[in-house]
């Protein structure tokens, strides 16, 4: 994985943002993880040939959403380029949204 922007978005956004990348053409895929003492989620957003991975992390009044490449991605060059162009989408539409880049 790689490292990527972090965003902080606004409470009620997290609802919205499948919605919000459909309509910009990216396909996305809600994905939860829950333990025992702890619970994961993420969306995995995609094109044709991209695909970013949105871990999310809820705090108080807002959460946050780390934006990195999937694993299988890292060492495949040919993927970036279309990766990047992903994440340079996503991250505009978060923008406009209302989210904050905070990293």
């Amino acid at each position: 994985m790689s490292l990527g922007p972090i965003f902080e978005c606004p409470i009620g956004l997290e609802k919205l943002i499948p919605e919000i990348a459909r309509s910009n053409g990216i396909q996305v895929e809600s994905v939860e993880r829950c333990e025992p003492n702890a619970c994961e989620k993420w969306f995995v957003f995609t094109t044709r040939f991209g695909r970013i991975v949105g871990h999310l992390d809820s705090k108080e009044g807002a959460f946050e959403i780390w934006l990195s490449c999937p694993r299988e991605h890292a060492f495949n060059l040919l993927f970036w380029v279309a990766d990047f162009g992903l994440s340079r989408r996503i991250e505009k539409f978060l923008c406009e949204s209302g989210a904050v880049r905070v990293v």
